[in-house]
């Protein structure tokens, strides 16, 4: 990582890519260094205090029968997922809701919490009655998730890319560790075709597929769940973890 001229919060907030295409990556964690080398002539880090890496905590909610899970897991679009998210270097706290239209958009609504909180409360409960069609008290806490984070910004200003490592996650006593599981996710200008982003991870055994962390983590560490439309996924990341070297 330290091969890679840094980017500041505000240089990276000005790339604002109002036209633009998502495209999400896995592979495996042992190429980031790899990925990362290759990258390092057209793509900045980016650095806060010092940091390179922002680790993430988050707490999914959802209803005991799981709605926003099947949701997703059935395709349908207009949906939900709400969650309380830590960034753990900078210790900010927000619940988050977002929403996914039936035109393809992520919509994203935030309110800054106090550090610490693990539950709904009133307030809480009040910003979801207002941004979400969910009743908030059948919310409950689904799965818990956290990951170390890198983000990328092309030195043309023209891309975005995060890269997530060291992925764990926790629901009703159940852990899993997917450690050995790299998901990256490029933000590309939707007017620019190509990206040697797309072109690296390609060649480091990256494969492109649709993937929600929270879907995943919770549907393997509840198999009861239904779970036809991840089959495939997790099928990848096993054969991944599996697969000793890819060097």
């Amino acid at each position: 990582m330290q091969s890679l001229a840094p980017i500041r919060l505000e240089e990276m907030e000005a790339v604002e890519l109002l036209n633009r295409k998502d495209t999400k990556f896995i592979f495996p964690a042992s190429r980031i260094n790899s990925v990362l080398n290759r990258l390092k002539d057209s793509y900045r880090i980016l650095e806060v205090n010092g940091d390179r890496t922002t680790g993430y905590h988050n707490i999914y909610f959802d209803t005991a029968d799981h709605f926003c899970y099947l949701q997703h897991h059935n395709g349908r679009l207009n949906r939900y997922k709400i969650r309380i998210r830590s960034y753990v270097n900078s210790g900010l706290t927000f619940l988050e809701i977002k929403f996914k239209s039936n035109r393809f958009r992520t919509i994203k609504n935030r309110i800054q919490v106090p550090t610490g909180t693990t539950e709904l409360r009133d307030e809480m409960k009040q910003f979801i009655r207002d941004h979400c069609p969910i009743d908030p008290d059948l919310l409950q806490p689904a799965v818990e998730i956290s990951f170390d984070r890198v983000t990328l910004v092309s030195k043309d200003m023209t891309e975005r890319a995060t890269i997530d490592l060291n992925l764990k996650a926790s629901s009703m006593g159940k852990e899993l560790n997917l450690q050995h599981l790299a998901i990256a996710e490029l933000k590309q200008d939707g007017i620019i075709s190509g990206s040697l982003f797309k072109w690296v991870l390609r060649r480091n055994h990256g494969t492109e597929k649709r993937i929600s962390k929270y879907c995943i983590c919770l549907s393997a560490t509840h198999p009861e769940l239904r779970q036809n439309t991840f089959r495939i996924k997790h099928h990848y990341i096993r054969k991944l973890e599996k697969s000793d070297t890819y060097e």
